[in-house]
């Protein structure tokens, strides 16, 4: 792994919506690492050939590339760029406990946002349906467009 931040190429696909893509860019920010923000503008109808070939598994976004790394998750890529930008301020907190309770809350918090979102996404998609009237609001629940 890279350990000097500033020798290779950083990019994060992230999408506007995704509170996740934030973690990552607010930890970029805070290590003043110059990066580029590659915008998914469509992530639930499509995706591009750069996230598919970056995160093959989950296909979603947050994915920070580090040179010739992806790094996927949220948490995974905070704790990443904190490892790799060494500068000050320190993102996580350097007693192991600490970190650990640092991790339970992030994950916490990743629980009640992914319900949350998915909840928004099915209402939006609810939403463009009817708005579209492409479906009454009983076949729009059920089989949203």
């Amino acid at each position: 792994m890279a350990q000097n931040g500033s020798n290779s190429t950083v990019k994060l696909l992230g999408t506007w919506s995704s509170p996740f893509a934030l973690r990552g860019r607010v930890a970029l920010h805070l290590k003043s690492a110059e990066y580029e923000y590659i915008e998914e503008a469509d992530v639930l109808n499509s995706k591009s050939d750069l996230l598919l070939k970056s995160n093959p598994i989950h296909k979603k976004v947050p994915v920070l590339i580090h040179g010739d790394v992806s790094i996927c998750e949220s948490l995974n890529i905070v704790e990443y760029v904190d490892e790799s930008w060494p500068s000050k301020p320190s993102i996580l907190p350097s007693d192991f406990k600490d970190r650990a309770a640092a991790r339970f809350w992030a994950h916490f918090v990743d629980g009640n946002v992914s319900s949350f979102t998915n909840t928004f996404v099915s209402d939006a998609r609810l939403f463009k349906g009817l708005r579209s009237n492409q479906c009454s609001i009983k076949d729009c629940r059920t089989n949203p467009k």
